[in-house]
């Protein structure tokens, strides 16, 4: 269609080379190769601003932000993030400044400084409900997840429960996957917590189940989960009482963390091996320490100081 227009025949090339380097980025960012991604996705946003394709460019600058996040470089991601966002106000257009303001919530909740995380999701919340895109509602359903962290487990809870409810919703983007992850670090935290104070935790269990199998689902399509997905079955693994298929899944899941150099999963399935090794097992300091120097060079905050925490309490977790 493009081809029988008047249109520059070299604005034409530079339009299709666009979308052959932006599939090629989301392709390789979904299989964790971020390097790759960052390539790509930087060649196709360089390529969309020389065509002057202003909503290519910001719907690769996304994506070129969330490769970098993804590895872990957060103030790479922030300053793209801040430029799309600034570019979405001046076109006025909304599902940009969504996209932008969605993956700014996404950094600062990896990097654990939840306070930041929650006002961006509360500001951006109405304007995400009056568009009706259900994949952008459970993609900030991972609001939740910086509620757990400060302790508003109510508001933690409901957004989580809200994701599950949209789990029909096919998973048409990766964003997806962010939504579903809250709602299991929510409701297996939760599910950890009843059984820690010898409540009755069987709803809690099935509803933490729920959780799994809509995260299994998404990760099937969207390979970037597939590691978060494989730890959230060790620990469901665990608090069952199955713990020799816990640490099953839990070598899984480090093993491809570590395949897809996801250096936040890595880190986040170090520390439950870690604190649910024995005491005098050598592998619980080990993995410990390691998930500390991780999640110390993605800046993941709240992990850092549950690490210290477990550390302090030698009993923590059995």
């Amino acid at each position: 269609c493009i081809n029988q227009c008047n249109f520059d025949p070299s604005l034409v090339r530079l339009l299709q080379l666009d979308d052959v380097a932006f599939l090629r980025g989301l392709h390789a960012d979904n299989r964790g190769n971020h390097a790759d991604a960052r390539g790509y996705l930087g060649h196709a946003l360089l390529l969309a601003r020389a065509a002057g394709d202003v909503r290519a460019a910001q719907e690769i600058a996304a994506n070129l932000a969330h490769a970098y996040n993804m590895a872990g470089q957060r103030s790479e991601a922030l300053q793209i993030y801040a430029e799309l966002l600034d570019s979405a106000r001046r076109t006025h257009n909304v599902q940009a400044l969504l996209w932008a303001q969605n993956s700014r919530g996404t950094t600062f909740t990896l990097a654990g400084r939840a306070a930041e995380a929650i006002d961006i999701y509360e500001e951006i919340d109405p304007l995400t409900r009056e568009t009706g895109d259900a994949t952008e509602i459970i993609a900030q359903g991972l609001v939740a997840f910086p509620y757990m962290m400060t302790g508003a487990w109510p508001n933690a809870l409901a957004r989580a429960e809200e994701v599950l409810s949209l789990s029909h919703v096919p998973p048409t983007g990766w964003h997806c996957y962010l939504g579903y992850l809250a709602s299991c670090e929510v409701f297996l935290a939760f599910w950890e917590q009843e059984l820690a104070s010898a409540r009755q935790s069987r709803e809690v269990a099935k509803t933490a189940r729920r959780a799994l199998q809509s995260m299994s689902a998404c990760s099937e399509v969207f390979r970037l989960g597939r590691p978060a997905d494989l730890c959230y079955r060790g620990l469901y693994h665990w608090l069952a009482g199955r713990r020799v298929r816990a640490r099953w899944w839990w070598s899984r899941a480090l093993r491809l963390a570590l395949g897809m150099n996801m250096t936040y999963d890595e880190a986040r399935v170090r520390y439950e091996i870690g604190r649910h090794a024995d005491e005098g097992d050598p592998l619980r300091r080990i993995q410990l320490e390691r998930a500390r120097t991780l999640f110390a060079r993605v800046g993941a905050r709240y992990w850092l100081s549950r690490c210290e925490l477990v550390g302090d309490n030698a009993h923590a977790g059995h």
